[in-house]
């Protein structure tokens, strides 16, 4: 989960205007163990650019040596990206919201 001299590894969900400062930093850092992109050419540039693997979401959320992710997507996005990192790391399911408030 974290690298050498206790430096955690860190993903990087999304590689566009944000995502590409988020990279850039991390990779400074030594922290940054890969990106996450829809677009795949975009994620293999900023991996080859970078030296770290492009990934897939899903994988990036089942490998145990991932320590966190930080998520520069789209706005619309963050509810679900954020609920799927928290489901696979404590196995956090978001609660039914939209049932009548008799159930809450």
């Amino acid at each position: 989960m974290v690298g050498g001299a206790g430096v955690p590894n860190v993903v990087v969900a999304g590689c566009g205007y944000w995502g590409a400062n988020l990279v850039r930093n991390f990779a400074a850092l030594g922290a940054l163990a890969g990106v996450v992109d829809p677009r795949p050419q975009v994620a293999a540039d900023f991996a080859a650019k970078y030296k770290v693997s492009a990934r897939a979401w899903a994988e990036t959320l089942a490998d145990p040596s991932v320590s966190a992710v930080a998520i520069a997507a789209p706005a619309e996005q963050h509810a679900r990206l954020v609920a799927d990192a928290l489901a696979a790391a404590w196995g956090f399911r978001r609660p039914n919201t939209t049932g009548d408030a008799s159930r809450r």
